[in-house]
């Protein structure tokens, strides 16, 4: 909508309405313009006038998606003329041109003013609209007076500016995904075996995301002026073995439920697969469970070392000894009739996930925040009376608590266990904590002598001692050049190990 401009400081250019010399006709007319989309255009306004014209002012609206080239002002027609040109409120383009000695136009057509403009890339005709109140100035009867008896409306046909877009698709190792949802200017593509979506798009800017399951979602931005090929990387999320976007306790239970029965509706076995060992197994539910639960850190930068695990079948369980730096401890069992066997969990604060599959049972033992299983010998699992028969090991593995891989060695129809050995030898460590000395007191009521190990948390061995009286014997360990922390005793007797935490202060 064009306006009338009051300014104080152009005294010269105010005018008045009045009464014009009865059939003359001033026009002031935007020409048309045909161009490309995406591209500059001139925008010209013509004056037509049967009266002497000193200038005019006016506001124009520039249609959505132009903007304004700065100091693309030009005018014709003049003698001492000035044009201000500026954008105002609304990307409105404000016009005057003026004579500060009142001098009129030459001639009584013709353009008297032009300026440029950015064009939208998207074609279509656009109006640039001076319907309004402008005004075309001269002094009649020494007032200052507005002529103007009509107004001519430009239109911008604006074609062409379409370019071919594409989009190719990888994963990490640049390989192409074929599948991936590309969503761009409101449209959705497929990705094709090449990893490749092509589209049509005019000039301009856009935005555009990628989506494929397991992976994380892409987004970015084109700038297309010409043919394009565009690279899209996508990347996954480790330990998002669901492919939900976030790491927490259902990847866990994801993972274990994979490994046991292969039973998931939803898994995303390369983000499952954290330690890139392409099987998945403890291991990687250990570290999932530490990379949402933030634990061992300091322990993993330090590094552990474990001593082989030993599992022990029996008709009624399993057991198993360790040395206490174990936070994962998977199994598979063979045998007939195994449907109706079910595991029971001895462990407080554990989970076990199992499950059956062409034969054979498999589970998994875990604690969500990588609590270690106790060390020592101890009842993992319990079986119902009368499930299962002719039970035999197929596999056994164990993970520590910065997620590396420990063996287990499987033993069948020894029994075993940290009861039995105690009431045995009657095994007690004190004081605890310690400072600089303690003891290990026991009953050894057989011939078979008592092997004693002091270890670090890293499993290296501090001391050793061997006890083979027989009978009541208390075994003294000084560690007062030891650093303070905790270590772990283990005692060994007649094959069989137990294990017990001691504090030194």
């Amino acid at each position: 909508m064009c306006k009338r401009i009051l300014s104080s400081s152009l005294v010269a250019f105010f005018f008045s309405f009045a009464s014009v010399f009865a059939g003359n006709v001033n026009l002031l007319i935007v020409q048309d313009v045909e161009a490309e989309a995406g591209s500059t255009i001139t925008i010209e306004l013509e004056i037509q006038n049967d009266d002497d014209v000193i200038g005019f002012n006016c506001d124009i609206p520039l249609p959505e998606g132009f903007t304004l080239v700065e100091g693309s002002g030009e005018h014709f027609r003049t003698g001492d003329h000035q044009l201000s040109l500026s954008v105002i409120d609304d990307n409105v383009a404000r016009l005057m041109l003026f004579s500060m000695t009142n001098a009129f136009l030459e001639g009584d057509e013709g353009v008297v003013a032009a300026f440029e403009v950015q064009t939208p890339g998207t074609p279509g005709n656009y109006t640039f609209d001076i319907s309004g109140i402008p005004v075309i100035g001269t002094i009649l009867n020494g007032e200052a007076t507005n002529v103007i008896t009509g107004t001519e409306s430009g239109d911008v046909s604006l074609t062409g500016g379409e370019f071919t877009v594409s989009l190719t698709v990888m994963d990490e190792e640049e390989n192409p995904l074929q599948g991936a949802l590309v969503t761009i200017n409101g449209g959705e593509y497929l990705t094709n075996e090449d990893g490749e979506a092509d589209f049509q798009l005019f000039s301009g800017s856009y935005d555009y995301s990628v989506e494929m399951e397991c992976l994380l979602a892409a987004e970015g931005v084109i700038n297309v002026s010409d043919d394009l090929a565009v690279p899209v990387i996508m990347e996954g999320l480790p330990g998002d073995a669901n492919g939900d976007g976030f790491v927490n306790v259902l990847d866990v239970l994801a993972i274990a439920n994979y490994y046991a029965s292969g039973n998931v509706a939803a898994f995303c076995f390369e983000n499952a697969d954290v330690n890139n060992d392409g099987v998945i197994n403890v291991m990687d539910v250990l570290l999932v469970s530490s990379m949402f639960a933030g634990d061992n850190k300091m322990l993993m930068q330090q590094g552990l070392n474990s001593e082989d695990a030993h599992a022990y079948l029996n008709p009624d369980g399993i057991s198993l000894t360790s040395d206490g730096t174990l936070a994962g401890f998977q199994f598979e069992l063979k045998g007939d009739n195994l449907s109706s066997l079910t595991p029971k969990l001895k462990l407080a604060d554990h989970h076990i996930v199992y499950g059956y599959d062409e034969g054979v049972l498999r589970a998994i033992v875990f604690n969500l925040n990588n609590k270690p299983i106790p060390q020592g010998t101890i009842g993992i699992v319990t079986f119902d009376d009368h499930a299962g028969e002719n039970l035999a090991w197929s596999h056994a593995l164990a993970g520590n608590l910065i997620a590396d891989e420990v063996p287990v060695h499987t033993h069948t129809g020894e029994v075993t266990g940290i009861e039995d050995i105690a009431k045995k030898i009657d095994y007690r460590v004190f004081p605890n904590p310690a400072e600089n000395v303690f003891w290990v007191s026991f009953n050894n009521q057989s011939n078979h002598a008592v092997s004693l190990s002091l270890v670090n948390i890293r499993g290296q061995t501090i001391q050793q001692l061997t006890a083979d009286e027989k009978g009541y014997s208390e075994t003294e360990f000084n560690v007062h050049d030891l650093p303070a922390g905790m270590y772990i005793i283990r005692l060994n007797y007649k094959g069989q190990t137990v294990m017990d935490k001691i504090m030194l202060q």
